[in-house]
């Protein structure tokens, strides 16, 4: 997923970031496989304290056939009452991308382009499922 931190890079966004706890909650922390912390985020989080408290802007969430339906969707919804945009849930196995804001849930597969407007007002991002699937191989 190098596109999306090149894109939050190259139009000062914010940062990409991984392997970062989240405090979304009193009793509810979370490390999504990628996250996404706008510019503002980056100088209100205390990156020398961990778990960092709030919730990425961008929460993205690599699904394996371990993960169980009800953990995933419990940390989608818990992402999105912490404040998180947007949730991405991407399922290498089927070469889908599940997307997950306030207005919905869309579903991106391999043969679609996915562009990505809402999280980003007046700017587009775009990637090709076909080159991203492409690029990691099922494991």
């Amino acid at each position: 997923m190098c596109a999306i931190a090149d894109f939050i890079k190259a139009h000062h966004l914010g940062a990409v970031i991984s392997g970062v706890d989240f405090r979304l909650s009193t009793n509810t922390v979370r490390m999504p496989d990628i996250a996404m912390v706008t510019r503002a985020q980056l100088s209100s989080f205390d990156f020398d304290r961990s778990p960092l408290d709030g919730s990425p802007t961008l929460a993205v969430e690599v699904i394996s056939p371990s993960n169980l339906a009800q953990d995933t969707l419990k940390k989608v919804r818990q992402y999105l009452a912490a404040g998180s945009n947007a949730v991405w849930l991407v399922y290498p196995a089927l070469k889908i991308i599940e997307i997950h804001d306030r207005e919905g849930i869309r579903g991106v597969t391999e043969e679609d382009s996915f562009d990505e407007t809402r999280l980003f007002p007046g700017l587009t991002f775009s990637l090709s499922l076909a080159a991203l699937f492409d690029e990691n191989p099922e494991r």
